[in-house]
């Protein structure tokens, strides 16, 4: 175990080079994420003509992408609504206002609340949404944002253990249905992107896909 006093200089001076080069590709997380860029690229193209048969991993890949385009904070995750196989809307978390990619997604597809509106809508998470909200920031969870607007389904690719299966149990007690993307690097994919945290992401990255 490492003591914080004897060593701090020793941590102090680790932290440091951590830091300086956080927007680095080179970064152990970036290394593994730098792969799917060009794939998040070709599906936002897709997605932009409105090409039809786009599959459930290609809607996880959007939603990653979005995630990779939230601002660093508590932690990165991106949403996209699906209808009809159309996007409806799309939207990543805002860490340091506790802002929820689904809240997000829903404000940009103008259905936020409206359950008419999200009849046979499918949501599309990069992170299992969460059922819980920080004391004294006038959000609602990610859960209850998506019982309220009526959405029909849910698909997820990562998840953070913190959250445990009571979102999952909120949704479905809402009738919504909710699974599992079954693709183990699309799973791995959401977690990874998740915990970037406050790594800066690459410029390149961020103009390949805006």
């Amino acid at each position: 175990m490492i003591h914080a006093i004897s060593n701090t200089p020793i941590l102090s001076s680790i932290s440091s080079r951590q830091n300086l080069h956080a927007s680095s590709e080179e970064t152990p997380f970036l290394t593994d994420i730098k792969p799917w860029i060009q794939r998040m690229k070709q599906v936002i193209q897709k997605s932009r003509q409105n090409s039809p048969g786009l599959s459930d991993q290609d809607w996880i890949l959007l939603a990653c992408s979005e995630a990779l385009k939230s601002p660093a904070g508590w932690g990165r995750v991106g949403a996209v609504l699906v209808k009809n196989g159309k996007m409806m809307g799309k939207g990543g978390s805002i860490g340091g206002l506790r802002i929820h990619a689904e809240m997000d997604a829903l404000k940009n597809a103008g259905s936020l609340g409206i359950p008419e509106l999200n009849k046979d809508v499918t949501a599309y998470v990069s992170l299992q949404p969460c059922n819980f909200r920080d004391s004294g920031v006038p959000f609602k969870s990610c859960c209850q944002y998506l019982a309220e607007s009526g959405i029909k389904k849910v698909v997820f690719a990562g998840i953070d253990p913190r959250v445990g299966k009571n979102g999952i149990d909120f949704l479905k007690s809402h009738g919504i249905q909710v699974q599992q993307i079954q693709d183990p690097k699309l799973q791995v994919l959401g977690e990874k992107i998740f915990n970037l945290l406050d790594t800066s992401i690459p410029a390149s990255w961020r103009k390949e896909l805006c």
